[in-house]
C-alpha cells in the first residue's frame, strides 16, 4: 500500500512542473495514448495473470505465468499488425492526427503492462512485497524524471509518451529477475491444460473488465473527436490531479471495508448493512473536505499550482467534482460483490454503465464543452447511485439467506 501510494503521488507531485514544460496540446496527445494503452492492457493477458495466485503448487503457478506472457505477446503482435495495416483509419477514428506516429508504440506499451502485471502477481504469490513496492516506485520515478528531462529539452508530446514507455522497462526487468526460470522448466502440455482450466478468465472476466475501463476512459475519446487537443489536455489534467490523490485514500478505506465485510459474511451477516452505511459516512466526510474546495475555487487552485494557462482545467474541475465525489464514496464499496458472491450484480452494472456512458457522450459530442461535462456528470451521478443501490441489495441478499 505504501509503495502504491508513493508511486501514485510521484506524477501528481511533478505535475506543477510538467504543466510549465508541456502545452495542453501535448497533454491531449498523451491522454489519448495513455487511454488506448490502458484499455487494451486490461485484456492483453486474457486476465490469466490473476490466476497466478490460485494454483496450490508453484510449478503450476509458474506455468500460468508463462501462459500469461505468451498471450500478452501474441496479443501485442496482433495489435502491431493491425496498426501497421490500418494506421490511417485508426488515427481518423481517434480524431487526433498527431497520435498516428505513436500508434506503433502502443503494442509495446500493452505488452509491457501485461508483463509487469504478470510478474507482479508472481511477486505477490511469493510474498515479495518489498520488491513489489520498489518496482512501483521505480516505474513512477523513471517516468516522471524522464518527462521532466525531456520537457526541459522541448520534446513536446514525445517527451510525455517516450518517458512513459521507458518507465516500464526497468520495473519489468527487476520483477522478472525474481522468477527462477531454471526451477520451473517450460511445460507446454501443462500450459495448455491451465489455459483450458481457467478459460472463464478470458471468456467472462476480460470482457467485463474491458467495458469497465472503456467506460472510465470514454470521455477522452469523445473529447478527442469533437474538440481541440488542448481541451483533452485540460480535461486529462483535471481528472488526474484530483482523482489520483483521492483514489489513494479511497482504496485504503476500501481495503479495511473489504476485510470487515468478508468477516461479517460468515460471523454476523446482520451487521453488513450497518457497516456499509458507516463506511459511506466516513467516505462522505472525507469527500467533502477533498472536493468542496475544487467546486468553489477550482480555477484559482489550478492557476496557482499549475500555471495561469491551466485555469481552464480548474473550470472543468468545478463541473466534474460532484461526479468524482460520488465515485470516491461508492467505488470502494463495490468489493461487497466479491465478498458476498454477487459478482453478476457487479457485472450487470458494468454493462449498464458502459451503455449509458456511450449513449450520453454520443448525444453530447460537439456541444459546448460545459454542456458536455455537465451531461457527463449527471450520468455519473445517476449510475453511481444505481451502483450504491445494487451494493445495498447485495448486502440484503446475505441477510435473507
Amino acid at each position: 500500500m505504501t509503495g502504491t501510494a508513493i508511486a501514485q503521488a510521484i506524477p501528481v507531485a511533478v505535475s506543477p512542473i510538467l504543466t510549465r514544460l508541456y502545452s495542453p496540446q501535448d497533454f491531449g496527445v498523451f491522454a489519448v495514448y495513455f487511454s488506448v494503452s490502458s484499455i487494451l492492457s486490461v485484456i492483453a493477458t486474457g486476465r490469466y495473470e490473476q490466476v497466478v495466485m490460485l494454483p496450490q503448487d508453484d510449478e503450476d503457478a509458474a506455468d500460468v505465468v508463462v501462459l500469461s506472457l505468451i498471450v500478452a505477446t501474441l496479443f501485442s503482435l496482433i495489435l502491431l499488425a493491425i496498426v501497421a495495416v490500418w494506421n490511417t483509419p485508426i488515427t481518423a477514428l481517434l480524431g487526433n492526427p498527431e497520435i498516428s506516429r505513436w500508434l506503433y508504440l502502443i503494442p509495446f506499451s500493452v505488452l509491457s503492462m501485461g508483463a509487469y502485471n504478470t510478474f507482479n502477481y508472481w511477486l505477490n504469490r511469493k510474498k515479495r512485497f518489498n520488491s513489489m513496492s520498489t518496482n512501483r516506485i521505480m516505474q513512477g520515478s523513471i517516468t516522471a524524471s524522464g518527462q521532466l528531462a525531456l520537457g526541459y529539452g522541448g520534446a513536446g508530446s514525445a517527451g510525455l509518451i517516450g518517458a512513459f514507455v521507458a518507465g516500464w522497462l526497468p520495473a519489468i526487468f527487476f520483477a522478472a529477475k525474481t522468477y527462477d526460470y531454471k526451477a520451473y522448466p517450460f511445460r507446454l502440455s501443462s500450459i495448455i491444460a491451465h489455459a483450458k482450466l481457467y478459460r472463464d478468465y478470458p471468456g467472462v472476466s476480460a470482457p467485463g473488465a474491458l467495458l469497465d475501463c472503456a467506460s472510465v476512459q470514454a470521455p477522452v475519446f469523445f473529447l478527442t473527436r469533437g474538440y481541440e487537443a488542448a481541451t483533452v489536455g485540460f480535461f486529462s489534467l483535471a481528472m488526474r490531479a484530483v482523482s489520483a490523490p483521492s483514489s489513494i485514500i479511497s482504496a485504503s478505506i476500501g481495503q479495511v471495508y473489504f476485510q470487515k465485510i468478508s468477516v461479517l459474511v460468515y460471523n454476523n451477516p446482520g451487521e453488513i448493512l450497518s457497516e456499509i452505511f458507516r463506511t459511506v459516512k466516513k467516505l462522505a466526510a472525507i469527500a467533502v473536505v477533498i472536493f468542496l474546495p475544487f467546486i468553489f475555487l477550482g480555477s484559482e487552485i489550478f492557476g496557482f499550482v499549475f500555471g495561469e494557462k491551466w485555469r481552464i482545467a480548474g473550470e472543468y474541475v468545478k463541473i466534474i467534482s460532484p461526479a468524482l465525489l460520488i465515485r470516491f464514496i461508492v467505488s470502494p464499496l463495490s468489493t461487497i460483490f466479491l465478498a458476498t458472491g454477487n459478482v453478476r450484480l457487479g457485472t450487470l452494472w458494468q454493462v449498464l454503465y458502459f451503455i449509458s456512458t456511450i449513449i450520453v457522450l454520443t448525444a453530447l459530442q460537439g456541444k459546448n464543452i460545459g454542456t458536455f461535462l455537465t451531461g457527463f456528470v449527471i450520468n455519473e451521478i445517476i449510475m453511481y447511485l444505481l451502483y450504491f443501490y445494487l451494493i445495498v441489495l447485495a448486502g440484503r441478499r446475505v441477510i435473507t439467506r
